[in-house]
């Protein structure tokens, strides 16, 4: 494969992710607002079921805001010296997208049963943030240093 090739596949990749990052959010922001009005009826408005419904609306439009501002900043500083590092990070936000998606898919389901058989008890709380893009700067560090890796060369 040429370079030429290998830069026009890696941004193919990108602008799928791209494209594919809505279809996601769209996903779980309408599981997530079906719940909410389903825990509003089942626990009340004020209630934090409700409000964890709210905020998963939130952090999953924060992730996928950012994710694509990261996604294009790669896909701008592609240069024949980084094209396996940007591959490599493609494949880290992949996983971590779908780790992402299924932890908050996993507390939908908690929330729906829980609205369900009306047991606010049901939902257990996290010890600790879900691993994403707004929680752990460190994959923001990492496309960072890629991208200033692919202006340096780009420079000399």
């Amino acid at each position: 494969m040429t370079n030429i090739d290998d830069k026009k596949e890696i941004t193919e990749q990108i602008k799928f992710m791209i494209n594919a990052a809505p279809e996601e959010l769209f996903r779980i922001i309408s599981n997530s607002i079906e719940l909410y009005i389903k825990s509003a009826i089942a626990f009340g408005i004020d209630s934090n079921i409700t409000k964890e419904n709210l905020n998963i609306i939130k952090d999953m439009t924060k992730i996928i805001l950012k994710e694509r501002k990261l996604l294009k900043k790669l896909e701008s500083n592609i240069s024949n010296e980084n094209i396996d590092d940007i591959w490599e990070i493609l494949d880290i936000l992949e996983e971590l997208n779908e780790r992402t998606y299924n932890s908050y898919d996993d507390i939908l389901k908690e929330i729906e049963i829980a609205c369900d058989i009306k047991d606010k008890k049901r939902i257990i709380k996290q010890g600790k943030p879900i691993d994403s893009l707004i929680t752990n700067e460190e994959y923001t560090k990492l496309i960072e240093n890629i991208t200033l890796k692919g202006l340096e060369k780009k420079r000399n």
